[in-house]
Formats: C-alpha cells, sequence, structure tokens
C-alpha cells in the first residue's frame, strides 16, 4: 500500500528547440512580420484567393469593352447592309427630262447594275454613282452639254439634261463648194451631231466652218465629241461674222489655216484675217468695207492682217491695193 505522506516527485519537462528542418509540417510557424501594415494593405480584405494588380484588372476591362464594341458594330453593319439590298430603297425607275429622254432611261440602269465596295448596291438610293454616271453619259451622249441626277423617293432617280446649242457647222478639212458630210457644232468647237444629208443640200443659211478636228478614227472619220481646232477662236470669230455681215459682207463659211481665217462670203469673196485679232480687223473693216462693193462677186479678196492698211483684188484687174483711211 502506498504512502500517502510522500509528495510524488514532478516529471522533468525538457524543452527543445523546433527549428524549421526538424518542425513537422503542422508545426511550422508564420514568419513574423516587423513592419506595420499600411493603411490600404490594413483595409485590404485578407483572402485565400490572391487578387489581380489594378493595373491588370483595368486591361481585362478594356479589352472586355473593346470585344463588346466590336461585335456590337459588326452586328449593326450586317444588319445595315441587309437593309441595303431591300427593293424599296434601291432605284427601281428612271425618269429623264430634256434630250435623251427616249435611251438614257435603259443606259443609267444598265450603268447601276454591280455593286460598290462588293457588298453595296450601285442602284442603292443612298449611295448613288451620281459623278460616274454623269461623266458616263456626256461621254456617250456628245448632243447633251450637262446632266443633273437626283433621288426622287426611295425608288425613283430624276435626270434632267441640256442639250449643246448648235452653233454651226463643221463640214470637212478643207473647203468645197457643195459639202456632203456636215456635224452640227457649239459655240465651243465640239462636234455633237451629224447633219441629215437632205438637210445640207438644201440648206442655204448655215454657216459652215472647215478646220482640222482633234480625233478621228483609223478610217480617217469624226468622231462624236471631238473638238475642232481652233475651237478657242471660235466665239470671237463667229461675232466677227456677225460684224462683217452688218457691214454689207454676208459672210457663209470660213476656213481656219492655222493662226489666220478665210472667211467667204455668199458671192465668193475671200476675207482674210488673223485669229485673235478681231477687233483689229473688224476696225478697218468698218473704215473701208462703206467703199467696197461687197453686195456682188466684183471682188476676189480682200486683205485684213495688217494693222492699219487694207489690200483688195477685184476679180476684172490684177492686183489693185491700197491703204485704208486709218493712218
Amino acid at each position: 500500500m502506498p504512502s500517502f505522506d510522500i509528495r510524488p516527485t514532478p516529471k522533468r519537462v525538457v524543452s527543445r528547440t523546433v527549428t524549421k528542418a526538424s518542425a513537422p509540417m503542422g508545426e511550422m510557424r508564420a514568419p513574423v512580420r516587423t513592419k506595420p501594415l499600411t493603411r490600404r494593405e490594413s483595409n485590404r480584405p485578407q483572402t485565400a484567393k490572391s487578387v489581380k494588380p489594378l493595373r491588370t484588372r483595368r486591361k481585362d476591362r478594356r479589352r472586355k469593352s473593346f470585344y463588346l464594341i466590336l461585335v456590337a458594330f459588326l452586328i449593326l453593319l450586317a444588319g445595315a447592309v441587309v437593309l441595303l439590298w431591300q427593293p424599296f430603297l434601291r432605284v427601281q425607275q428612271v425618269a429623264v427630262q430634256g434630250p435623251g429622254s427616249d435611251v438614257l432611261p435603259q443606259f443609267i440602269q444598265t450603268q447601276l447594275q454591280g455593286t460598290e465596295f462588293v457588298v453595296i448596291p450601285r442602284n442603292s438610293i443612298f449611295f448613288l454613282p451620281t459623278q460616274s454616271i454623269r461623266t458616263e453619259v456626256l461621254q456617250n451622249y456628245p448632243n447633251i452639254e450637262a446632266v443633273s441626277l437626283s433621288a426622287s423617293g426611295l425608288t425613283t432617280l430624276s435626270v434632267s439634261t441640256i442639250g449643246r446649242a448648235r452653233a454651226f457647222w463643221w463640214c470637212g478639212t478643207i473647203r468645197t463648194e457643195t459639202p456632203t458630210s456636215c456635224f452640227e457644232t457649239d459655240p465651243q468647237g465640239k462636234i455633237f451631231k451629224v447633219v441629215d444629208p437632205a438637210l445640207i443640200a438644201s440648206s442655204t443659211s448655215e454657216f459652215i466652218v472647215y478646220s482640222e478636228v482633234s480625233s478621228t478614227t483609223s478610217t480617217g472619220d469624226v468622231v462624236l465629241g471631238a473638238s475642232v481646232t481652233g475651237a478657242k477662236y471660235i466665239p470671237e470669230l463667229l461675232r466677227f461674222a456677225k460684224t462683217l455681215k452688218s457691214l454689207g459682207a454676208n459672210v457663209t463659211s470660213v476656213q481656219l489655216r492655222g493662226d489666220e481665217a478665210d472667211l467667204y462670203t455668199v458671192y465668193g469673196t475671200r476675207i482674210t484675217y488673223v485669229l485673235g485679232r478681231e477687233q483689229q480687223a473688224a476696225t478697218l473693216a468698218a473704215t473701208a468695207f462703206p467703199s467696197l462693193t461687197l453686195s456682188n462677186n466684183s471682188l476676189l479678196y480682200v486683205d485684213l492682217r495688217f494693222d492699219s492698211k487694207i489690200f483688195f483684188k477685184k476679180r476684172e484687174s490684177e492686183v489693185v491695193g491700197g491703204k485704208s483711211p486709218i493712218r
């Protein structure tokens, strides 16, 4: 039987230091933080999951926004293309007022076939190629001087044209007494229409110009839309011819030769002057013509190429020259 008056000897506790290498996995201690927490770190929620840096999170948000905007744009673009191909937004009728109203509707409808930028129909009322259509019309129809195109409603294209004004006939490069082939020409010298041969034979009032032209075919035929050589002088030449008519010289045709022009009256008298000097020639003619007989075929030619003198020749004599009263 044990004795209860003897105190038991306490067990000796042996302290040992647990190192990182020898400590069991469950007994490893976290490193002691000696630096105090900042205010941002103290307010940051402590979670087990790692938090991405603010810069990375912003970059991810921008990328997601870009993709959303791109998808929305592609959807809107596809919807717009589908809408443009709907019949109620495409030209179904071409209404033309003016010269060419009988042939231009079909011609313009042909120009509206096909697509622009692969996906846009050329006859879309919102993307009409008006500039290219205008160019094609003017190139293929020389008798039309100006073209205006505008949308009328959602399915109609309105076209208004202005024809060229006829100023004279161009009947070849060399003057003949009886021309057989002539073309109508505007005041700027552009050839735009063939004259009916029957009209050539019967007409006696048309002013005729003989000159080289800017364009001919390989067979020598004139090209509609070509310009008469020296076209820049044509408007002043026509005014000069009217001035001579008021002075008694009824000019009916002119032969252009380089920088000079030979005008022929109804009686065959030739009046020569230098192109671009119509004012000087008109002054000479106003001074000298009252003393000359231009109402018959008595004069062979009159020379107005000089500043202060005029030369002329009568048919029944050889050369008769004289100075005009201009000093």
